[in-house]
């Protein structure tokens, strides 16, 4: 009789998930939209989703005080695009898999 519970791979697997807060790329000084979530830089790593949302959450708000202007917040624009455009990932998230499509020839 087969068990209704899931096997230990299985388990370890569910526990075995990661979770990243992760930003654009920065390419020719401004960040990179565009770029697969593969190439988006990892600023911190995380053991839940609950815990890299609270961060992600954290940022967004750093990013909105700064907006309206806390002159003691010393980030560079740089940083506040970075801190507005966080995002959360999963470390098991396809996107992480994903490559940058080859560039089109041009025409001849």
């Amino acid at each position: 009789m087969k068990s209704i519970w899931p096997s230990k791979q299985v388990l370890a697997s569910l526990t075995a998930v990661g979770w990243y807060l992760i930003a654009p790329p920065v390419m020719n000084e401004a960040l990179d939209f565009a770029a697969p979530r593969s190439e988006w830089v990892t600023q911190h790593v995380f053991d839940s989703g609950r815990e890299c949302d609270a961060m992600m959450t954290k940022w967004h708000e750093r990013a909105e005080r700064i907006w309206k202007g806390d002159k003691n917040d010393k980030a560079t624009v740089l940083d506040l695009y970075i801190l507005q455009n966080c995002t959360c990932i999963a470390s098991d998230d396809p996107r992480l898999l994903e490559k940058r499509p080859p560039p089109t020839p041009a025409p001849k």
